[in-house]
């Protein structure tokens, strides 16, 4: 993409592409840690921002130059050039949360800069508006430069809890760059995330992607500093990025969120429904452009997501086609298929024969579930059942890795590309209950084995259920619990008020008995 736009400045003499060009090249320096020559190719994109007249990408370059500045080590001058690039694009007036993002990173160099104050005003209000406006990426950058402000700042309950926004986000719509980069906070708050347990799955795909053996020396520093199954957990995490074997009795899988693609040359298909369709076959992913339209993106998911069953011509006619004349659905459907048949075959799949990875037969289509395939929704329930049964038995231990496992398989809701579609949304809000369901069983697990760290995981599991559902009462109510067995009385009481704000608003209810029973606990014991 960066040389498709720099040929396009090229051809028709253009700033605004070579511009683009110029700062695709720049960040792809940047993010792998070549400063110098991040910094001549943010100054080549600036020239031509300004020669396209391009006023607010030509300030919010200033802001990135600022930024990396400060990486330099140059952070006071980088915080008066950052204010002066900031005022004239407020000045502006521009839109496509170009101002938000400006926010986010002055609080990034004031933050550098030491002006904490300063920093948190910034990054508060861009998390505000971005959050209003449904900018999550800009949103995920904010909140992860306040999850590093806090720490710098020694307050780690503020910043678990943007901790855990941020890679909630991320690992959910599956960012791995943020607008506002700046490549010490990532390195930071990926270490941060392995330490405390909040997403560790995303955190260490990140700085896979990212810092490779780099994060290896910062790794082993944290390693030493943890203990018992954390420590083992993080050398098992330096043992994957260094292409070793891991040991197993870690329980820790090395699957990540499920976002990283497994090692090429893994034998059979991986498809993966949780968050946007992945589909990899052999160790390398079906690109995009296979797939050639949605309509066959979408055959193929439906034939999936029904595995095992006979589907009718005449229903996945209706599904693709309502509104077309039976006939011309007839003839779409066969080229859609054919078309699924091409984008599979030259990856190796058997389409046709006598196991074909999809049937055709008597007026019915289904995807064979007897083909050498894994599919994450399987896997993630089969991991599910397998830690209730080991809880059922006693075997809390066991329980623990076998729904930690689940967890790393659900990198996001089901198929959230096909969000409004109704043939996805049972399945996809039965998943999602079950996730909820062991987000709350491994938090009491972690609360009833004691100690603080088993707290702190058991708080950023009940927090991350709370983002993917702010309306579940039981949730607020369990991590009430937690907080008045901390002495965190002032906390409870904060999220009480938050929980009765949520329910009022949308449902016009107050919270149940229980939770009314145990506030009035917490008052009279405080």
């Amino acid at each position: 993409m960066r040389e498709e736009l720099w040929s396009l400045g090229e051809k028709y003499d253009s700033a605004y592409f070579k511009a683009y060009a110029e700062r695709a090249r720049a960040f792809s320096h940047y993010q792998r840690g070549r400063l110098d020559q991040a910094r001549e190719l943010l100054q080549s994109s600036l020239y031509f921002f300004e020669r396209a007249g391009n006023g607010a990408m030509a300030n919010i370059t200033r802001l990135d130059l600022a930024l990396l500045d400060s990486h330099r080590g140059h952070a006071r001058t980088a915080l008066d050039d950052a204010r002066r690039a900031l005022d004239t694009l407020r000045a502006l007036n521009c839109g496509q949360g170009l101002e938000e993002l400006g926010h986010s990173i002055f609080g990034a160099v004031a933050r550098e800069a030491g002006e904490l104050d300063l920093a948190e005003r910034h990054l508060l209000n861009s998390a505000k508006v971005s959050k209003r406006k449904g900018a999550k990426q800009i949103l995920t950058g904010a909140y992860l430069h306040l999850a590093q402000l806090y720490t710098c700042r020694n307050q780690p309950r503020q910043a678990d809890d943007y901790l855990a926004k941020a890679l909630a986000l991320a690992s959910r719509y599956s960012y791995r760059v943020f607008w506002d980069w700046h490549r010490p906070t990532v390195l930071a708050q990926c270490l941060r995330a392995l330490e405390t347990g909040i997403h560790p799955g995303y955190a260490e795909y990140l700085l896979g992607y990212w810092f490779g053996n780099e994060a290896l020396e910062p790794l082993a520093a944290l390693a030493e500093r943890v203990q018992g199954a954390r420590r083992k957990e993080i050398r098992a995490v330096m043992a994957r990025l260094k292409g070793e074997p891991w040991p197993e009795e870690t329980g820790f899988t090395g699957a990540g969120s499920g976002v990283e693609l497994p090692p090429a040359g893994i034998p059979g298909i991986r498809i993966r429904l949780f968050g946007n369709l992945e589909v990899v076959i052999d160790g390398v992913a079906v690109p995009e452009k296979a797939w050639q339209t949605r309509k066959v993106k979408t055959l193929f998911k439906y034939l999936v997501l029904h595995k095992g069953r006979r589907v009718t011509r005449e229903q996945l006619m209706e599904l693709l086609w309502p509104e077309a004349e039976p006939d011309s659905a007839a003839v779409s459907l066969r080229v859609t298929l054919s078309r699924l048949r091409r984008a599979l075959t030259p990856a190796g799949v058997e389409t046709k024969g006598k196991t074909p990875f999809f049937g055709d037969e008597r007026g019915t289509i289904w995807f064979n579930p007897n083909k050498d395939y894994t599919l994450d929704t399987e896997e993630f329930d089969q991991k599910v059942k397998m830690g209730l049964m080991d809880l059922e038995s006693g075997n809390e231990a066991g329980a623990r890795v076998r729904l930690e496992q689940a967890l790393e398989l659900y990198r996001g809701d089901l198929l959230e590309e096909d969000l409004y579609e109704d043939w996805a949304a049972a399945e996809r809000e039965r998943l999602q209950l079950i996730y909820l369901d062991t987000l709350q069983t491994l938090a009491r697990l972690y609360t009833e084995a004691g100690a603080n760290a088993n707290h702190d995981r058991a708080r950023g599991l009940l927090q991350r259920a709370l983002v993917v559902n702010p309306y579940r009462e039981e949730t607020y109510l369990a991590l009430m619990e937690l907080y008045r067995s901390a002495g965190q009385t002032g906390e409870a009481l904060r999220l009480f008020e938050r929980c009765r704000k949520v329910l009022a608003e949308e449902f016009g209810v107050q919270p149940g008995r229980e939770m009314l029973k145990l506030v009035e606990e917490i008052k009279i014991s405080g």
